[in-house]
Parts: structure tokens; sequence; C-alpha cells
């Protein structure tokens, strides 16, 4: 089952959340019974035997912005999702230099920094025009292969200009990502660089940095921010990320991996080395990864919903 929410922008993560809760109350309540109805009737060669949906027995995985969709599910959804699966999500940890710092030359993948003035009706103000939007399809040139669908170029946009988290939040007056921004100051300034796994005191330090941040945050838009609602109801979680990853960077998993652990939460942290942003959408990425990742991921889902 493939989750549609709505669309940044003019939405916020806030009206994502709304959209993730809306989806599990509906699978838990007595309407979904014409779901699986429906299901009963549609057993066709391929499907040869009926099968229901059991809202207690649903695990949930998304990748890059879809990992958030995840977090968001593990923290706001109820019934509660039985594990969560995410690809190099984004959301483990909002409150780096990669979502508040404007870059001024290259950051993902040496690709051309782009103009503002290319994308003004996406900007604020302009986005209050926009009318809500649920669907966005991926669409290239044939030829470069060069994205033709402007807002497949929003996310790099707002991180490029350090602007991401007004968009996530809809704080944009004033602009929430230039108060945090001058909070952070030097802090976490190498983390693309950093040598990985951190030592428990550079965990206590991102912690240190985040409590003294979160500060600043409206009270209203900190269900956004899913690394501070980590707590030990939170599901069994599997997080996979390449070493590499110029667009969401490694340390989001391992800066959510420490807060799951010391929540008590079951979970797994599985690095690929050398990795860059959707690895596994490579040519070559099931021969690469089929056993030692994608295999063993299907294995731990396998293994927690039968539970």
């Amino acid at each position: 089952m493939e989750l549609v929410t709505k669309l940044m922008p003019p939405a916020t993560g806030l009206d994502i959340i709304q959209d993730i809760q809306d989806l599990f109350r509906f699978l838990a309540s007595e309407e979904s019974s014409g779901l699986n109805h429906r299901l009963d009737s549609s057993v066709d060669a391929i499907r040869s035997s009926p099968f229901h949906i059991d809202p207690h027995a649903i695990a949930v995985a998304g990748s890059s912005a879809g990992g958030q969709c995840v977090y968001y599910a593990a923290v706001h959804a109820t019934p509660k999702p039985k594990c969560a699966l995410s690809m190099y999500g984004m959301g483990g940890d909002y409150l780096t230099p990669q979502y508040l710092t404007e870059k001024t030359a290259p950051f993902f993948r040496g690709r051309e920094m782009l103009d503002r003035a290319d994308f003004a009706i996406y900007m604020h103000p302009a986005i209050a025009s926009l009318p809500p939007i649920s669907s966005s399809p991926l669409s290239y040139n044939p030829e470069t292969r060069y994205p033709t669908n402007e807002r497949m170029f929003l996310s790099r946009l707002y991180l490029q200009l350090g602007i991401m988290l007004d968009y996530l939040t809809g704080e944009h007056s004033p602009s929430l990502s230039e108060g945090l921004q001058t909070s952070l100051a030097s802090d976490k300034l190498d983390l693309a660089t950093r040598t990985h796994p951190y030592a428990a005191s550079e965990y206590a330090a991102f912690d240190n940095v985040n409590h003294r941040i979160k500060a600043l945050i409206p009270e209203r838009v900190l269900p956004a921010f899913s690394q501070f609602s980590v707590t030990s109801s939170w599901p069994p979680t599997y997080l996979v990320h390449g070493a590499n990853d110029t667009a969401v960077l490694a340390h989001e998993s391992y800066y959510l991996h420490h807060l799951l652990a010391n929540a008590g939460v079951d979970a797994k942290l599985q690095i690929i080395e050398g990795k860059e942003h959707s690895f596994d959408y490579e040519p070559d990425a099931e021969e690469l990864h089929g056993k030692e990742v994608f295999d063993e991921v299907a294995r731990w889902l396998e293994h927690q919903l039968r539970k």
C-alpha cells in the first residue's frame, strides 16, 4: 500500500502528519471492513487466496523524504506501526548545517547551483497562492535525463538556501531557519567529513546542542521534528544509509539510531560504505547489495511482522 500525502509546499510537515494519522485511523476503523471486503473479491490468478489488512501488523517504509514519513508514523500514528524501515531517511537530525546553512558551492554530487529566481512561485510568500497538491510525477528529458518537473528541484533548492525548516514548519516570518542557524553557529560543521561511528562523547555533544536549539522552536511545530519524540514506544526500526550521502547526511541515521538505542528501542543500523543518496536505484544495486542489504532487510521485516 502506498501512502499519498500532501506535498511541500504549500503543505508543511504538520499537514503530512495529519494525512498519516488519517490513514491509520481509517485502517483501524469499522469503515475499513469495506476495504477488506474488496480485497476478498479481487482474488485473481496472481493472488490465489484472499488477505486482509491487519491495522496492528503494518510495517512502514520509505526512502529520503519518505523516511521522514516513516518517522512521523512511528511517532504520531494510532495504532502504532509494528515496525519501520528507513532508507537514507531525512529527519533523524534536522538541526544541522545541511538544513540551516546557505551553500555557496555545489554540495550535492557536484550538481550546479540553482537560481531561486527560477523557482519564485515555490518561495515564500508566493507559495500562499499554490493549490494543495498530493501528486507530482517524476519527469525527465528523454535525451539528457535532466528533470523537467520543477518540483523535483525544490528539496535541493531549500537545502542550498538553508531554509528547508521554514517550509517544513511554515514558520517564514520571522524565518525559523535564520534563528536556528544563529544558535547553531559553528557547531556540527564537519558532519559530512567526520569519521564514523561517533564516540559516546560526540553523541553527548550533539544532544547538548540540540537541547539548546530546541528551546528556540515554537512548541506548535515541534511535532515536525521527530528527533524530539523518541520514546520507548517507538516501533522496531531498521535504518539503512549510504556513508557518502551528500543529500541526507549519514549523520542523521547515526544520530537517530543513538536516540532509539538510548530509549530502549529495537533498532538496527546498516551503513553502506562508499555509497551516495539513492544508491538502491543504481543499475547494479541488486548485484551489489541484494544479499547483504535488501534480503537482510526483507528477512527482518518478515520476522517483525510475524511476531
